[in-house]
């Protein structure tokens, strides 16, 4: 009988294929009678004809790895920034400085010097504390691990696990021996600085403990919650002495006066309350005018109290009387940390992802260190890609500014700050003298890059500005907002030129070219909605998925990609108005989406905490960039396409060198 063999049994499964050759026990033969299909164990062929079909079998099998291997991961070249800033404490002798970052702990042994990183918490880092000699460092994560470093070896001597949410305060006690974390688990946790031995659990708070303090004596520990309560618990045996209630917001800070006979905590209410610590009465009341107090110091004499607010101000009251002494100004953010080096030097830590020193005898600065930002959600390349512009803010962070980075050094040239809003839309001229922006707040600002004044602040859309584009002889600024508006604006007037509505939803992007502007938005039936300012309406192609997330335009303009909540990308052909290309990878949301120059390739970021590389033609997925600890909402090419440039939640830019899949 001739007989035609066909491998059976064979089922490649990406997770083990080579156990389908293990398993395989016969192959299919088409005998000549009938054309039946016979199967028939390897043994009864011949000792040549096995060994064939085992090499075809091992030659399936290799192809199976290779058609299942993971898509590569594109080069990291350079990582800008240093995420954003949580909070950050300082060692007692006011030399080193350990900030919490969503990137790690950045510590300084010389505030001159660049920081080090120590890494190990696997989430972003919510507070740090050193002991009373200096020479270690307690952290507290989003990873539910309180963590003790070696500060001169940056080596992990402690990984504390009981915390059931995120620990968001920590503390050494005066003598060293004992740690204290808390967290939205609600519960405080005593351990042995030493062994990390677990030495009690207090409970009685009802919301998450985001302040803790020992007294100098060491005897109490006081805590402040966000269930607008502070409380006071003598630590030999864990019992609760008091309730202080008073606030009407969450307690945001707690410090004891350095004699140890009061206790002051601060709050989202915009009040600094005095305690005294022996009867647990409020003695006095201190209010801040421009917002919530986020962080308090006592000077060491105890003379003054320093107070950081969402405000941005920080300021030195009368300890005594509780006049305000001085009003310092400086931060482009809220105040998260404070401390005194002595009674005339003082530390903070800012959301505007820096770090001051004051002289606070005359008011004045001394050091500034910048390097941390917000949340990254938008980036634009300058037009020769030598510099890089981020736009922060949002609500992980209250950073909202353009940083300007350099793409070859990895320096931070500069910061703009201009509305209030977080920067969420960002665009450059052709000529690469001005760049837009749009923010939350639904404004437009254009900035003269030459000497980074504002040249017009447009004001008329009533949401959030989601997209920007200059026309190429930079005289128009297209927008696209939430509002559900499309706006064509002169940049000489400032007038409005043009308005294309879509009560569907939000428009995600632009393109204006001399002709109009291009436009894509979101519909309610979950639809791409193409049209521009001269003929309003162009094309709709339905998306066949969930709620679209994002959208962006082939450079030729021939084609758009959009990014759907099902975690899909689909290439449409504009012209044809039909899908051409399917991108399926990501296993969260999609946020952003872009084409390369060439329009061979498009990038995509997620939920997922990765960005991806596809081919654009057959939506097949090239590489995936990992690295990012929170979600990345901004992907866009270099304009020679050889670098993609990466952003999110996380606050750092990520450069991956894609030149090999060009």
């Amino acid at each position: 009988m001739h007989r035609t063999v066909v491998l059976r049994h064979f089922n490649r499964y990406c997770t083990n294929p080579l156990a389908s050759l293990k398993a395989l026990p016969s192959v299919a033969t088409h005998g000549e009678e009938g054309r039946r299909t016979v199967l028939s164990p390897l043994s009864e062929f011949g000792w040549g004809q096995q060994a064939v079909l085992r090499a075809i079998i091992l030659l399936a099998v290799l192809i199976g790895l290779a058609a299942c291997a993971p898509p590569p991961e594109a080069y990291l070249s350079a990582t800008l920034g240093r995420g954003w800033m949580n909070a950050a404490a300082w060692s007692p002798d006011g030399q080193a400085v350990a900030v919490a970052s969503s990137t790690g702990i950045w510590l300084y042994e010389d505030i001159t010097a660049a920081p080090r990183l120590l890494s190990g918490h696997s989430q972003p880092v919510s507070r740090v504390a050193f002991s009373p000699d200096g020479a270690r460092l307690a952290s507290g994560g989003w990873d539910k691990l309180v963590k003790v470093w070696n500060v001169q070896t940056g080596e992990t001597l402690l990984t504390l696990e009981g915390h059931s949410g995120d620990v968001s305060a920590v503390a050494f006690s005066p003598g060293g021996h004992l740690v204290a974390s808390g967290g939205a688990d609600n519960t405080i946790r005593l351990w042995d600085a030493t062994t990390g031995q677990p030495l009690s659990t207090l409970q009685g708070h009802q919301n998450a403990v985001e302040a803790l303090t020992f007294s100098p004596d060491g005897r109490l520990l006081a805590s402040g919650s966000r269930d607008n309560t502070a409380r006071l618990w003598d630590v030999t045996t864990g019992a609760a002495l008091n309730v202080l209630s008073g606030h009407t917001d969450r307690v945001n800070g707690a410090a004891f006066s350095p004699d140890g006979r009061a206790l002051v905590t601060v709050s989202g209410d915009q009040t600094a309350r005095w305690w005294d610590v022996r009867s647990g009465k409020e003695q006095r009341t201190l209010q801040n005018p421009d917002g919530a107090i986020l962080s308090l110091a006592f000077s060491p004499d105890g003379a003054t109290l320093a107070t950081g607010g969402a405000g941005q101000i920080i300021r030195l009251w009368d300890a005594a009387s509780g006049e305000q002494r001085a009003a310092l100004s400086g931060h482009g953010g809220g105040v998260r940390s404070l401390h005194f080096v002595d009674s005339a030097a003082l530390f903070s830590a800012g959301e505007d992802g820096t770090l001051r020193l004051w002289d606070t005898t005359g008011g004045a600065e001394v050091t500034i260190i910048g390097g941390y930002s917000g949340s990254l959600n938008s980036l634009a390349f300058s037009a020769d890609g030598a510099t890089l512009y981020a736009g922060s803010g949002g609500l992980l962070t209250g950073d909202n500014a353009i940083r300007q980075w350099d793409v070859k050094t990895g320096a931070l040239l500069d910061t703009l700050r201009g509305d209030e809003g977080a920067v969420l839309s960002l665009a450059i001229s052709a000529d690469g003298t001005l760049l837009a922006s749009g923010t939350d707040y639904g404004v437009l600002q254009v900035w003269n890059l030459s000497d980074e004044n504002i040249l017009r602040d447009i004001r008329g859309h009533n949401n959030r500005v989601l997209s920007v584009a200059f026309s190429p002889d930079g005289t128009l600024l297209a927008s696209g907002s939430a509002d559900t508006t499309a706006r064509l604006w002169n940049l000489a007037s400032g007038e409005q030129m043009g308005e294309i509505r879509n009560p569907g939803g939000p428009v995600r992007n632009l393109s204006l070219d001399m002709g109009g502007a291009l436009v894509s938005s979101a519909d309610i039936s979950d639809t791409v909605k193409l049209s521009n300012f001269s003929t309003s309406g162009l094309n709709m192609m339905c998306s066949h998925g969930d709620g679209i997330t994002g959208t962006a335009f082939s450079p030729d303009r021939a084609r758009v990609a959009s990014a759907y909540w099902d975690n899909i990308i689909r290439v449409w052909d504009i012209a044809a108005g039909r899908q051409v290309a399917e991108m399926a990878g990501h296993t969260a949301n999609i946020l952003s989406v872009a084409f390369s120059p060439d329009g061979r390739l498009v990038a995509s970021g997620s939920l997922d905490n990765t960005a991806r590389l596809w081919d654009a033609a057959s939506g097949g997925e090239l590489a995936v960039m990992r690295g990012h600890v929170g979600a990345v909402h901004a992907v866009v090419f270099s304009p020679d396409g050889r670098t993609l440039a990466s952003a999110g939640d996380d606050g750092t830019i990520r450069l991956w060198d894609v030149s090999a899949f060009r």
